[in-house]
């Protein structure tokens, strides 16, 4: 037999990798993400790229382990999109100016809509004038799927943190952070194959380029943390037909328009919307990885690439994020060379100014980036297995049943004091105002 070290800490490094190693045997999505619940609510902060702190970029590449690099892949200007710019061209100005029409107008025949609500609109009319115009000559846009403000969580432990002043943390010089992201982005569009990965994962850019060191505790950059159950959901089911992510774009309002939103000047609103923008590709194709069957202690087996988009209709930031690794747990964190990379456009004015119905001094390029982040090519990397640690469940239809039995006698009639405390009726207003006998009065909004 292997002679084994008995010290506390080496039996405690065993008995956790053998825990990993039988999550990564399991065979379905489920069945992982249900044996990494089953250490039950953990504390952990919250993440969301609308979060207001000052210094939020270096904060966002520490927690992810991401490299930001200015400028888009060269790539993406090999790309051929004049025939689709010169013939979508007057309609996506149509529609936006259509949207900022209807959002100056809005006071004289209905009720004013808010800044939010009209940088969601341009959003999908555009996107709508993108998909119906370019769908016939992209085949991967023909199956494509779209979600209009989808869930999107996932989850990651980060094991190189300042602890905070409690007790608990006492002559500890580092601790590992429970970090869930949570979000729901205007619109994301998903297909059935990857994106090509930028670079590969032995690349010197993948595995020199150091990150802004940030081991501040959370708790001092506005994250608030909670007591859950820590979820991943990328915005669709395991084992859906599109699982794959192809553009994901959100809106800037809270960023820019908040009344606490400390961006200022130009270049903080462009530090702001590149976190936001390197938040959200992390986030999604950490939740898209668990998805295809690996976790936050198996990295994926190849790069994962997603697109993302930062606008208010007039201001663009234009993304691209490449996930290479996922195991910042404190076991990996000193012997894990891999980055995350992301590269960034900046911010881009794409018109000068709207004035009666026509936008003023339309920039070119802002377009023609749109139209390659649509038309990027998926292709399936050659002898790579997409989900190598999936399989099917053999496991018999009596011990499926015993185990859906039991989830819906745990689960099924839990009493949650948040939710009964919103659904509870006063007893006055059963009284005065859904009675019966109960006499009319003007006063009184009978809802």
């Amino acid at each position: 037999p292997p002679i084994l070290d008995t010290s506390y800490p080496a039996t405690k490094l065993r008995e956790r990798e053998e825990w990993r190693d039988s999550i990564k045997a399991m065979p379905t999505v489920q069945q992982k993400l249900h044996a990494i619940a089953e250490k039950g609510r953990q504390f952990c902060y919250v993440v969301n790229p609308d979060i207001l702190y000052y210094n939020s970029l270096p904060a966002y590449q520490y927690a992810t382990r991401t490299h930001l690099i200015n400028g888009l892949p060269d790539t993406y200007g090999q790309v051929d999109v004049e025939d689709a710019y010169a013939r979508l061209k007057p309609h996506l100005v149509d529609a936006i100016a259509t949207e900022l029409e209807a959002h100056e107008s809005g006071g004289k025949f209905r009720r004013e809509c808010s800044e939010s609500t009209k940088q969601k609109n341009i959003i999908t009319s555009v996107l709508s004038v993108l998909l119906k115009g370019l769908a016939k000559d992209a085949p991967h846009l023909q199956s494509a799927q779209v979600d209009l403000t989808p869930r999107c969580d996932s989850f990651w432990e980060h094991g190189r943190y300042y602890p905070n002043e409690r007790r608990l943390y006492k002559g500890k010089e580092t601790i590992t952070m429970n970090l869930q992201y949570m979000d729901k982005p205007d619109a994301q569009v998903r297909i059935s194959e990857p994106l090509v990965p930028i670079v590969s994962l032995d690349d010197p850019l993948v595995c020199s380029k150091e990150v802004p060191d940030f081991p501040y505790h959370p708790s001092y950059m506005k994250f608030k943390w909670k007591y859950k159950m820590q979820t991943s959901l990328p915005g669709t089911w395991p084992l859906h037909n599109c699982n794959f992510p192809l553009l994901s774009i959100r809106q800037r309002d809270m960023l820019t328009n908040h009344h606490d939103s400390p961006f200022r000047t130009a270049e903080e609103v462009q530090d702001a919307t590149n976190a936001a923008a390197l938040l959200t590709g992390f986030g999604w194709l950490n939740g898209v990885a668990t998805q295809l069957g690996f976790t936050i202690y198996h990295d994926p087996t190849y790069p994962l690439v997603t697109q993302i988009i930062n606008t208010d209709g007039q201001h663009w930031t234009f993304a691209v994020y490449q996930l290479n690794t996922l195991r910042f747990h404190k076991d990996y964190y000193e012997s894990n060379p891999l980055r995350n990379l992301c590269w960034t456009s900046g911010n881009l004015r794409l018109f000068e100014a709207y004035e009666n119905g026509e936008l003023k001094g339309v920039d070119d390029s802002v377009f023609k980036h749109l139209l390659r982040f649509m038309l990027c090519q998926p292709k399936v990397p050659e002898g790579v297995e997409l989900r190598p640690y999936l399989g099917t469940d053999d496991r018999p239809e009596e011990e499926m049943l015993e185990q859906w039995s039991r989830w819906m006698k745990r689960y099924d009639c839990r009493f949650n004091l948040g939710e009964a405390v919103k659904k509870e009726v006063p007893l006055w207003v059963k009284i005065y105002k859904w009675h019966p006998d109960a006499p009319p009065s003007p006063h009184i909004k009978l809802k």
